[in-house]
């Protein structure tokens, strides 16, 4: 049975794969320095990722008899209807704003000095300042995300439960 899984797996995925190795054998051909090795190593590490999830969800589909759509919509709306219970403010400010913008800040600082932004801006030279502003952008994008998320999952969860009264 898993060999079976495993073929489904490469049949649904054999392009990126050739897509990727095709990209890997030109890196080696034209770039003897080995400095993309460290890529293909994540490169590995997710393709095996891909592989165990897939494997997860095709046995979970064989053994409930479900569709992957419907398990899809099964798993949004249990973890949606958490989601809601904590609301609307929590979900865009502690998980938008601030824990992905913070991430995103830092990128985006981390890009804006590759880039030289900082060198044009000469209020950004202070590291201070441009931590403080980074993090404000990267707030204000994260929260504005998560509020696009949070319409869009409200919409989906509304059309998933819209007949719910009828069926039970």
């Amino acid at each position: 049975m898993n060999i079976e899984l495993t073929i489904l797996f490469f049949k649904k995925r054999y392009k990126g794969l050739l897509f990727c190795l095709a990209l890997f054998a030109a890196l080696y051909a034209f770039d003897k320095s080995k400095d993309y090795m460290p890529l293909l190593i994540v490169f590995i590490l997710n393709y095996g990722r891909e592989y165990y999830g897939f494997m997860r969800i095709e046995k979970l589909i064989r053994a409930t008899g479900q569709t992957a759509e419907q398990l899809a919509n099964t798993s949004f709306l249990n973890n949606w209807q958490e989601i809601r219970a904590r609301g609307f403010r929590r979900y865009c400010l502690i998980e938008g704003g601030l824990a992905k913008g913070a991430i995103l800040g830092i990128f985006i600082g981390f890009f804006s000095e590759i880039a030289g932004i900082t060198n044009r801006l000469p209020l950004l030279n202070n590291s201070f300042i441009l931590i403080v502003v980074m993090y404000g952008i990267g707030i204000t994008v994260g929260f504005a995300l998560h509020r696009s998320y949070w319409i869009g999952n409200e919409r989906r969860f509304k059309q998933l439960t819209q007949f719910e009264h009828i069926i039970s």
